[in-house]
């Protein structure tokens, strides 16, 4: 017994604690491991890719804003894509509407990289070099940013050579209008495959029939503007196939060659 305040006593157990630290029963805590077996992550989507949809409805909503305000400078494009101009003021476009046409551009080259991603994850069974999904979409963005801003260098470079200079701004403005069409005509069949599960051969179809069409309004844009005062058509055909044809097989080989390049050879 010992003594407390005031003189009374008190039992030895009221000072000690439960488990004492010389009691044969006191452990310490121990590190327990989990039992059971991790689950597999879910595999990548570009759906539940937080980035890439918040990059797609921006350019959506970019996209609706920017066809509001433009709308009439689409309808008079359109139209010029089918009869021969004639004046000065045919080839003038304002600082908006250049940069609206980039814009679309920008998204063609977004839309055909996540097109090709989709169908590289689809299709390739090899597991690639590089397992960072999010890097392996930007490198096919980047290969079509570097194939558009190359083809234009090549056409600035050989039209100013053999051409006048208000042709060749007359087929500037008409060529980036054609792809900025084509950038808007992919945006809404990309959309479908990435959210609604649309399948990659109809994908497939429909980018096919859109690049058609592309090359054949290109072709004829082509001969009324540089050789229909000639009339030769031998010159438009080497023309469109030395400047369209040739820059589009060799991305198609490159491609091809980039995905050969990526996969894991054990």
């Amino acid at each position: 017994m010992n003594e407390g305040i005031g003189g009374e006593s008190f039992p030895q157990y009221y000072k000690e604690n439960y488990f004492s630290t010389t009691d044969t029963l006191f452990y310490t805590e121990q590190a327990v491991g989990h039992y059971g077996v991790a689950g597999d992550p879910l595999p990548y989507t570009i759906r539940g890719d937080s980035v890439i949809t918040m990059l797609l409805l921006l350019c959506f909503v970019v996209f609706v804003i920017s066809v509001g305000r433009t709308r009439d400078f689409l309808f008079r494009q359109i139209k010029r894509l089918f009869y021969t101009q004639h004046n000065d003021s045919d080839v003038k476009q304002t600082t908006g509407e250049l940069h609206f046409q980039l814009f679309l551009i920008a998204v063609s080259c977004l839309l055909m990289g996540i097109t090709i991603y989709h169908f590289t994850s689809t299709w390739v069974e090899e597991p690639l070099v590089i397992d960072n999904d999010t890097l392996l979409m930007t490198i096919f963005i980047g290969v079509f940013a570097c194939y558009f801003l190359l083809k234009g260098l090549v056409y600035f470079t050989v039209n100013s050579v053999f051409f006048e200079p208000r042709q060749n701004k007359l087929w500037m403005n008409t060529l980036i209008f054609l792809n900025a069409g084509q950038g808007a005509l992919l945006f809404p069949i990309v959309m479908l495959v990435v959210y609604f599960n649309l399948s990659l051969q109809k994908a497939i179809i429909f980018f096919v029939f859109t690049l058609i069409f592309v090359k054949i309004v290109t072709f004829y844009k082509s001969w009324v503007i540089f050789f229909r005062q000639n009339g030769i058509f031998l010159q438009t055909f080497l023309y469109f196939c030395a400047l369209e044809i040739t820059p589009l097989l060799c991305l198609a080989g490159g491609l091809m060659i980039l995905i050969e390049q990526l996969k894991l050879n054990y």
